[in-house]
């Protein structure tokens, strides 16, 4: 089983957030935030599935579960998948939200501080099962090719890569960039609390954003 929350025991799959999230993404395709970003659906929809992909790499067999550094794991795997069939400008704007999904500040300490110590390679059942769960999403090339990138994951070479795109990103900042990136991490963010809320109980966070969502599909 490939668990995106294993906590104080409550459990929730991968593949259970990765499709609460996509359902989450249909109901903001209806509002004017979605509309006004004049964006590829396709694209997004793989940013979403990807998101929290790096997860895989933090199995361990344990009662609770941890994923610190995870986002820049998610990030590199899905630059490595799509990055060669996207433009500059696309790839930036898609790997952003991914990286900053969960914190907005303090990113490159973060990233320094992932290491190999924090991994767990993932066995041939975990991959199978994660091939799985693609396969419901996207094509047999693609697929392979994820499971290829997760394979072979170095964690220098993922630091090295995501603070290179960090920097890019934010020297792109400005004008219809910066303001497609701050629309799609809302989405992102929104699709990942709403993909959460079984859990357990509403944060002070999650009623921020369930009151964000309800504006926003009101508008």
């Amino acid at each position: 089983m490939i668990y995106a929350f294993k906590k104080k025991g409550i459990e929730q799959t991968l593949e259970d957030h990765i499709e609460l999230c996509l359902e989450t993404f249909e109901r903001i395709k209806g509002t004017r935030l979605w509309r006004n970003l004049n964006l590829d659906e396709r694209l997004v929809r793989y940013m979403i599935i990807y998101h929290d992909i790096g997860k895989v790499l933090y199995q361990r067999y344990a009662e609770e579960l941890s994923f610190p550094g995870h986002e820049f794991i998610s990030a590199y795997v899905f630059w490595k998948v799509f990055g060669r069939n996207l433009s500059k400008e696309e790839e930036l704007m898609l790997l952003a939200p991914i990286i900053y999904h969960h914190h907005a500040m303090g990113v490159k300490k973060r990233l320094e501080d992932l290491n190999e110590r924090k991994i767990t390679k993932p066995n041939d059942e975990i991959l199978n099962e994660l091939e799985d769960i693609l396969a419901k999403y996207l094509d047999r090339i693609i697929v392979s090719e994820t499971i290829d990138a997760i394979r072979s994951i170095e964690i220098l070479k993922v630091k090295r890569k995501i603070r290179d795109k960090i920097d890019e990103i934010w020297r792109k900042f400005h004008g219809e960039f910066a303001r497609k990136f701050l629309g799609l991490l809302m989405i992102l963010i929104v699709c990942d609390y709403e993909g959460s809320k079984n859990r357990g109980k509403a944060t002070g966070f999650g009623k921020i954003v369930e009151e964000f969502l309800g504006l926003l599909l009101d508008c």
